[in-house]
């Protein structure tokens, strides 16, 4: 005898066009309105006045705490606090883990190597086509990251 099943709800992460900073999840507004460019990495800092600027793996309170992806030019416009998104970076394969970058603000699927850097995984890649490149991530930023000795 088989058994039933019910269908369970779901959320669905596709995001419709290549356009950078289009994005479907979870979209904060919080912060103070900052200019941003679509598509890079974002850390909320206290130190700035609650505004967002750039992420990056090499400077001190650029990649702790929480991270976004700005979806337009002015936070204001909202953040991606988690869901898929076209980021400004290309990435090479899909489900590859990617990293927060020693580039501010940008995500690469290279760890970090130098010293003093952090290892911060962002999320995972959607569309990289075996390394021909692509733009789509799944964002869902770990909240834990190593320093590199």
């Amino acid at each position: 005898m088989a058994q039933s099943y019910e269908k369970i709800p779901s959320r669905i992460i596709e995001v419709l066009g290549t356009t950078t900073g289009h994005a479907v999840g979870d979209i904060t507004y919080l912060g103070a309105a900052t200019s941003t460019v679509a598509g890079k990495v974002y850390v909320l800092t206290e130190d700035e006045g609650g505004a967002w600027v750039q992420a990056d793996a090499n400077v001190t309170g650029r990649y702790e705490g929480l991270l976004a992806i700005a979806i337009s030019t002015t936070s204001s416009k909202g953040m991606l606090l988690r869901g898929a998104i076209n980021i400004a970076d290309t990435v090479d394969n899909a489900g590859d883990p990617l990293y927060l970058s020693t580039t501010a603000g940008a995500v690469t699927d290279t760890k970090p190597t130098a010293a003093g850097s952090v290892v911060r995984i962002l999320g995972y890649g959607l569309d990289g086509n075996g390394g021909s490149g692509g733009n789509t991530i799944y964002f869902c930023p770990d909240n834990t990251y190593i320093t590199v000795q």
